[in-house]
């Protein structure tokens, strides 16, 4: 490794070798190429990809959770759509949501998503 590479002196990295023989003779040229930070940004760029798509579906989930609600009548057909568009959002957790009745002092549970 060269000196200032980013690696230091010693250490171990990503490397490409190439061998080649010199016709005629019993010779060859060997050469390495330290590619750790190629092969750091391409780890990068895969994460980076994968978060895009994921944010990408997330966007799309709201769009239609959006569209949904707009043509909802009344508050049971809104409640499904948010406790359905919720779990897609949020696989991993669940929970409900709660409305204050009228009276001001008793909760009602309108809808539910995920494992109790």
């Amino acid at each position: 490794m060269k000196h200032g590479s980013g690696a230091a002196k010693g250490s171990t990295g990503d490397m490409y070798l190439t061998i080649a023989s010199i016709p005629g003779t019993r010779k060859s040229v060997v050469s390495f190429l330290d590619i750790t930070e190629r092969k750091q940004a391409e780890q990068e760029l895969r994460r980076s990809h994968a978060e895009l798509e994921q944010r990408s579906y997330e966007i799309s989930l709201l769009n239609e959770m959006l569209n949904l609600l707009q043509v909802c009548g009344t508050g049971d057909e809104t409640y499904y759509v948010l406790g359905n568009y919720i779990q897609k959002l949020f696989p991993s957790d669940s929970g409900c949501l709660y409305l204050l009745k009228d009276s001001k002092t008793t909760l009602e549970i309108v809808c539910t998503w995920g494992d109790p």
